[in-house]
């Protein structure tokens, strides 16, 4: 089935790709890396069908929607050949989530994906004592990836809530490097000048 699943992607026929990758996942659920690799394929098959300007039907794009989730889910499965934690291919597939969700216009669910890769960095790039003296209230998140924060950043202005639209403005500042307590700029502090 997998082999069939490939033949079928190298021809272009998504369809076919994903009607045979749910067949292979019926027996094998668990298979993380198998579960990317068709979110991948339903969200290319979505983005296929809008740029041909044909409407995907509403049980495709239900249906990618429902892989998307359940690679995210999985995530924490995807290894590496030595079978440590694939850090990479987590971010890349939570990414494509962000962007899945961000062009079907939940903001929600697309900046709830982009937190995934803020937090992971957060917890990789900062040390026991530097997260202990993190600011009580402030977000726990760390962008390495300026077009993840950006994205983020408009998820939060266009889910419009006042809370929300706080969090997007608190994100420019630190890119810009904006003391609101002193009212002025500090380009040392920016971290995008």
């Amino acid at each position: 089935l997998l082999r069939r699943a490939a033949v079928a992607r190298e021809e272009g026929d998504l369809d076919e790709t994903v009607r045979l990758m749910r067949r292979y996942l019926a027996h094998r659920p668990d298979d993380a890396d198998q579960f990317m690799q068709i979110a991948l394929d339903a969200k290319a098959n979505i983005f296929a069908k809008a740029a041909a300007r044909q409407t995907p039907h509403r049980k495709e794009i239900d249906l990618a929607a429902y892989l998307m989730d359940e690679a995210v889910r999985k995530s924490p499965g995807l290894k590496t050949e030595t079978d440590e934690p694939d850090v990479q291919r987590q971010q890349q597939l939570w990414r494509e989530a962000a962007e899945f969700w961000f062009a079907l216009k939940n903001y929600l669910a697309a900046s709830d994906n982009l937190e995934l890769i803020g937090k992971d960095n957060w917890e990789r790039e900062y040390s026991d004592a530097e997260k202990s003296a993190w600011p009580a209230g402030s977000s726990k998140v760390a962008w390495t990836n300026d077009d993840d924060r950006m994205l983020y950043i408009e998820c939060l202005r266009l889910m419009g809530s006042p809370e929300e639209e706080d969090k997007a403005i608190q994100q420019l500042q630190k890119i810009v490097g904006y003391d609101q307590a002193k009212n002025a700029f500090d380009t040392e502090s920016a971290e995008m000048p």
